[in-house]
């Protein structure tokens, strides 16, 4: 059966499923297609269930495909679901890793500029600062990280201060691998956080900057 077949086999079984769990085990089929099923996934971003929504989100992020950015920024901005937009979160920034050729792929000229330039990183700092969320301002210091670009470290530095032990630790993790040497004081300080998690990320972390 060839890979366009398969892909409207698994399209006609998944509109009709009735339960998530039934839903979701398609979709991983369908990520097993890889750019095949791209598109019957990012559709799966407005299935009625979160947990079905989530999981696309999530799966979208081990395709290297940029066709979902616009939808998964959409999720990221107006989900009313914390764990969706907490997959679409990782997942723009798995999408926009570093190591990025300096010229678009074919195709993708005005989204490479209006995506992963600006609207990309703008929107995950907007979240990491700003959403409601614990769970999504931990997402997006985890993306940022996956950016690898340093231009954002001052944020993830304020991110050190969040509330929740889950967004210092994130952001701590982050600035690690940003390998962002100035903000090493910041990052020590967690190291007589509260709570174990934020300690244990950031002593990773200051290794890390330490061997840089």
């Amino acid at each position: 059966m060839s890979n366009y077949t398969l892909c409207k086999e698994l399209v006609r079984l998944y509109k009709a499923a009735k339960e998530e769990r039934q839903r979701i085990a398609i979709l991983h089929a369908l990520a097993r297609l890889d750019v095949w099923g791209t598109i019957p996934i990012q559709q799966a971003l407005d299935d009625e269930c979160p947990a079905v929504r989530a999981e696309a989100a999530r799966l979208l992020g081990g395709i290297y495909d940029w066709r979902p950015s616009y939808s998964l920024l959409q999720m990221l901005q107006q989900d009313e679901a914390p764990v969706c937009r907490a997959a679409a979160a990782e997942t723009l920034g798995k999408l926009y890793a570093p190591f990025v050729p300096e010229d678009p792929p074919m195709g993708y000229d005005n989204q490479w500029t209006r995506y992963f330039r600006k609207e990309v990183p703008t929107q995950l700092v907007y979240a990491l600062l700003n959403d409601e969320s614990y769970r999504v301002r931990a997402a997006a210091a985890r993306a940022l990280g996956y950016l690898g670009d340093k231009e954002n470290a001052w944020h993830l530095c304020q991110a050190l201060k969040d509330e929740d032990y889950e967004v210092r630790a994130s952001a701590a993790e982050a600035l690690g691998a940003l390998k962002v040497f100035p903000y090493i004081g910041e990052v020590r300080r967690l190291m007589h956080d509260p709570h174990p998690k934020v300690r244990h990320a950031a002593e990773k972390a200051v290794q890390m900057l330490e061997s840089y």
